[in-house]
């Protein structure tokens, strides 16, 4: 006995779900879910790529989200059949994404004539002083920073392929949509 079974037989549609996943609102389906699963990132752990190295010093915030800055940063753009492009704006995204470290610079004041800090041990003239009080200084030489990787788009670390979870919710979502074609939920 032999059986055959076309793939139009079996699925009458593939022709409706072909042109579907060829879809621009596919795609930026997808990237807005990438975005999102990478902004659950900043405060839920269990999702990133990789564990993220404590803060040196200690600090109040979350890592990563002192201000909301990069997390809101995060966006989509260019959708087009087969392929999304998106980001952040955030001139210091990729340095937290993949880690690095900053060059020596020069802080000055933005508001006011000089800097205003509580003292300790700084360099003046080459020479290390320790400073009680309040200091004031027109300018202050920043020695550059060591950013260890805090990935929060979930990409794995190293590579250009997408987490686990990523990969799964991503599927699951295309899913939906080639089934459906709308946005799941919507």
């Amino acid at each position: 006995m032999k059986i055959t079974l076309k793939l139009t037989d079996a699925v009458p549609d593939i022709g409706v779900l072909a042109e579907r996943a060829k879809s621009p609102e596919l795609m930026r389906l997808l990237g807005t879910h990438l975005v999102s699963i990478a902004q659950g990132n900043f405060s839920d752990a269990k999702n990133r790529s990789s564990v993220w190295p404590a803060r040196q010093g200690g600090g109040a915030h979350p890592l990563l989200k002192k201000s909301g800055d990069l997390w809101r940063s995060l966006f989509v753009s260019g959708a087009t059949a087969g392929k999304v492009s998106g980001g952040s704006s955030a001139k210091y995204a990729a340095i937290h994404q993949f880690g690095g470290k900053t060059k020596p610079h020069d802080i000055l004041p933005m508001n006011k004539k000089a800097l205003a800090f509580n003292g300790g041990t700084y360099k003046f003239f080459g020479i290390a002083s320790l400073a009680r009080g309040r200091v004031l200084a027109k300018k202050v030489k920043h020695p550059g920073s060591d950013i260890p990787a805090r990935p929060y788009f979930p990409i794995k670390p190293g590579t250009s392929q997408l987490t686990d979870y990523a990969e799964r919710a991503l599927q699951w979502t295309a899913g939906k949509y080639l089934k459906n074609g709308t946005a799941p939920g919507a």
